[in-house]
């Protein structure tokens, strides 16, 4: 495979992080989401060294909302509040880099795709759906109620947005931010994990 990396990003409800999933098997991939990158980051604590990096890169970022906007978030260290989206994301970004030195993966969302935006052996995907299958998908799969699923599927792809456009100063779901887009149920998921497995070759 010439792409030993591949990254996906996706609107909720639209199987992105099953096929993903499916991907990674078929490869024999490892495959790594948020909830595994966050608690690498809570088991690793990151070495001073790291720390150090991430704060002078955070202090680069508050100098910049600074000039923009007059202020800036108060940054976080302590181990019982949530860090702002700022620091989460260059936490989330050592942890990636260390974990594609480890071998060839698949990785489901947390701005993968811009965190390895130089790499050659990268492949980043956006994956989308009509919101038909997902309403379906989002009760069927997630149990989601069917009386807010419509909400709750805007409130998730609104909150993934924010934060990766705030994160990378680009736009979430743009095509010319990533190397393939396309609907999944327009193709089906089967051919969905082909066209993937295609393009990494």
């Amino acid at each position: 495979m010439s792409k030993s990396i591949i990254t996906i990003s996706r609107e909720f409800g639209s199987g992105g992080r099953d096929i993903g999933k499916k991907v990674a098997e078929t490869l024999g991939y490892a495959f790594y989401d948020r909830t595994l990158i966050d608690l690498s980051i809570q088991q690793d604590k990151l070495s001073a060294e790291s720390m150090r990096e991430i704060e002078e890169k955070l202090n680069e970022t508050m100098l910049f909302q600074l000039a923009v906007n007059g202020s800036y978030a108060e940054p976080f260290w302590g181990d019982m509040m949530i860090p702002p989206p700022d620091t989460m994301f260059l936490m989330q970004e050592k942890i990636i880099k260390n974990l594609v030195e480890k071998g060839p993966c698949v990785i489901i969302g947390t701005g993968a795709d811009f965190v390895l935006r130089d790499r050659t052996d990268c492949l980043s995907i956006f994956i989308y759906s009509d919101m038909n299958s997902r309403v379906k998908r989002a009760i069927a799969e997630y149990g989601v109620s069917s009386d807010k699923v419509e909400s709750k599927i805007h409130h998730r792809d609104k909150i993934r947005a924010e934060h990766y456009n705030k994160c990378t100063f680009q736009k979430w779901g743009e095509a010319k931010n990533y190397d393939l887009c396309f609907n999944s149920d327009g193709i089906g998921i089967e051919k969905s994990i082909a066209l993937i497995l295609k393009a990494a070759e």
